[in-house]
Order: structure tokens, then sequence, then C-alpha cells
């Protein structure tokens, strides 16, 4: 009897310090989805949100876009856009990327590759990183349908970038402001 209740015992341990090996936890609402937030230290929070799809301009290409942002109160911070576009132009090769939106445009002359790879018969993945302010994220995000210009490609926000942009706004950016 006494093993059995050693093992019940050992049973009870286990299932009460799983929860302690998370690594991070999730700030309230912070879950699954299109937008994560987790409690990084004393008043700063880790945002990510995506990835969001635009729609194509050009037939063949496909855009998706994902964002990460250091919430810290009272700080701005840049937001960090991480995209891939998915074309079969093996010659693509941006240096910018233009988000115009009704009243301003915002462009990101500073592009970090991290890489480019072949997939199927004939199509390439491009996968590049760039940084915004905070305060031009807010008007981007606020933007009903933005276009993004991207090494000679146009994509636009939709029906989908629409619902999505307003979800990154409500979760990360309406009090950071």
């Amino acid at each position: 009897m006494k093993k059995f209740g050693f093992e019940i015992l050992l049973v009870v341990i286990v299932f009460c310090s799983l929860p302690a090996c998370k690594g991070l936890k999730p700030a309230s609402g912070g879950g699954g989805g299109l937008v994560q937030v987790f409690v990084k230290g004393k008043d700063s929070l880790l945002c990510h949100a995506g990835p969001i799809p635009y729609r194509a301009l050009t037939r063949g290409d496909k855009f998706e876009i994902d964002h990460t942002y250091v919430k810290v109160k009272n700080q701005r911070n840049k937001v960090i856009c991480n995209f891939s576009v998915y074309t079969p132009d093996a010659d693509f090769r941006p240096s910018s990327v233009t988000i115009v939106a009704k009243n301003r445009t915002i462009v990101a002359d500073s592009l970090t590759k991290f890489f480019a790879e072949g997939y199927g018969q004939r199509n390439y993945h491009y996968r590049y990183s760039f940084s915004v302010s905070d305060l031009d994220f807010k008007d981007w995000m606020l933007e009903k349908e933005p276009t993004i210009q991207v090494g000679g490609k146009q994509f636009t926000g939709g029906r989908k970038y629409r619902k999505d942009a307003e979800q990154v706004y409500r979760r990360i950016l309406f009090d950071a402001f």
C-alpha cells in the first residue's frame, strides 16, 4: 500500500509542475491565433501578429507578412516586419518596400534577406525583413486598403487584410498611443 501512495504522490507532483515548464507566459488572451502577446518583463510585452496575406496584383505571385513589436510602457519602438513573396520570378531582388496608404507613403530602404529558395517545379520563396516606426505601423494598420510595392510587384490589402489589421490594432496598438 505504501508503494501505491508513493506513485499517486509522484503523479500529483508531476502534474502540478507541468505549468511551470511553459517559458514565456501569454498575457491576457495571448494564446494562439493571429495575434500573440507575451509578458516579456516588467512593463513590457512581446507582440507577434501574422501571417497577414495580401492580394497580388500580378498573377502567380503571393505575399504574406508578420510583425513583431516589443511594447514598453511610455516608450516608442520599431516594428519588425518579416515578409514572404512566393513567385515564379527567379530574378526577384528588391531593394526597398513602399507601403502606400491613402494619406501617406511609408518607405523602408533597408531590407534584410533571410533566404531565397526554389520550391515546386518553377516557383521561388523569398523571405525578407524591414522595420518601421510604431507610429507608421499604426497608420498602416488603420488604412482600409494599403498597397505594398516591393521588387516591381504590387500587393493590396483586401477583406481578409482589413479583418486581420483590425485585430492587430485592437490587440497591440490600441492603448500604445
